[in-house]
């Protein structure tokens, strides 16, 4: 699946530089032979995919870089100050609680008036 995707952003890639070269007067392309770039592009992804598959990594380098953040900023560490450098591993946060609505007291009726003695 990720060797399709990754074939398919460079086919656009490469389409889209093809054409944006022609369009700047860089060389003169047709679509055809944009197309035919970007195909060309597309099938040496895969190639280089099928390739680096073999080596053990994890992440779409060859250099064993992989996609995952090395840090992730929380405010919750232990020194406050929002990043997790202290080389403990941090969970992402959990979602906070809902608290239940608080009940409101029933409004209070003023007392009635009596009307007043006559005299």
């Amino acid at each position: 699946m990720a060797v399709a995707e990754r074939a398919i952003k460079t086919f656009a890639q490469t389409l889209l530089a093809t054409i944006g070269a022609d369009a700047a007067g860089v060389f003169t392309a047709s679509t055809l032979d944009a197309a035919t770039v970007a195909a060309g592009a597309a099938l040496i992804s895969v190639l280089t995919s099928f390739a680096s598959a073999s080596t053990g990594r994890t992440g779409p380098s060859l250099a064993g870089e992989t996609t995952a953040p090395d840090i992730y900023i929380t405010p919750r560490d232990g020194d406050k100050d929002g990043l997790v450098n202290d080389g403990k591993p941090t969970e992402a946060p959990a979602p906070a609680a809902k608290k239940p609505a608080a009940k409101k007291a029933p409004a209070k009726k003023a007392p009635a008036k009596k009307p007043a003695p006559k005299k």
